[in-house]
């Protein structure tokens, strides 16, 4: 991309239209900037690298580009600032996120790997995401595995639908990544909440299964189908059997209000779901 050399010495010299021209293949666009519309993001410039800065993000704005990736410190703390907030500007690791949305919404599903990516397919991704994501789930279900073997009540089934559901629920979030970035038509955005309702099901589904897993393991006198998380009576009963770290973890204001967050999304005409 070429701009036209500005710098902030000859400030009364600058054209009322900074060229600008994108070379792609054989071919170039051609646009610019205004230079009395960007009046006040250009005057805040104080060096000339803050200029070149400031023109090539505009630039990009002018070319109708999706996303303005920077190292600078300076753009990505006025990315929510006058017209800086129309551009997407973000830094490198925030890029790889939507890019790698991007390539997940046309079925491309990548891992990467020392000598480059590699190329797997849909479930095969979503598996690892999620043994990436959750590390310490592979000791739970092998426990789940060897306590189901050594007792009478089988809760390996259990123990695999949290893993599922957490993998379903990967996918429904790219979902709704993908129909954001789409467009403002209501359509797209009836299927974000579709999938929003969708994503937060397969969560409570998570929590209920955790659950009841606890519930079984550790024996707990109340009946199973009221074995929820953050029930008081659940929680007391865990602790006095011995449940100490998974009782620490229920009782975290954080986990009690996505709780509170979940019921209130998932509530049907008032009524907790």
């Amino acid at each position: 991309m070429e701009i036209e050399h500005l710098n902030l010495k000859d400030r009364a010299l600058w054209p009322d239209f900074i060229s600008v021209t994108l070379k792609k293949g054989d071919g170039f666009t051609r646009t610019g900037i205004d230079k009395a519309r960007y009046k006040r993001e250009l005057d805040g410039c104080n060096s000339d690298v803050h200029l070149r800065e400031s023109l090539e993000a505009l630039a990009h704005k002018a070319l109708d580009h999706d996303i303005f990736i920077t190292f600078s410190d300076r753009l990505l703390g006025l990315r929510e600032r006058g017209s800086y907030k129309d551009i997407n500007i973000l830094a490198p690791q925030e890029a790889l996120k939507v890019i790698g949305l991007l390539l997940r919404s046309r079925r491309q599903y990548c891992l990467s790997q020392e000598k480059g990516t590699v190329s797997v397919d849909k479930s095969g991704f979503y598996f690892y995401a999620v043994r990436i994501l959750l590390p310490s789930m592979w000791r739970y279900l092998t426990a789940c595995h060897i306590d189901s073997e050594c007792d009478y009540h089988d809760i390996r089934y259990l123990a695999w639908t949290i893993i599922h559901r957490f993998i379903r629920a990967l996918q429904a979030r790219d979902y709704i990544g993908s129909e954001f970035y789409k467009s403002d038509d209501c359509s797209d955005i009836d299927l974000c909440l579709y999938h929003y309702y969708y994503f937060l099901l397969l969560i409570w589904g998570v929590f209920d299964a955790i659950a009841r897993v606890a519930h079984r393991t550790y024996r707990l006198p109340n009946s199973e189908k009221n074995a929820f998380l953050d029930k008081r009576e659940t929680a007391k009963a865990l602790k006095d059997a011995g449940a100490g770290r998974l009782v620490s973890i229920i009782s975290a204001s954080s986990f009690k209000n996505f709780i509170a967050l979940l019921k209130i999304r998932l509530s049907i005409h008032g009524k907790e779901a």
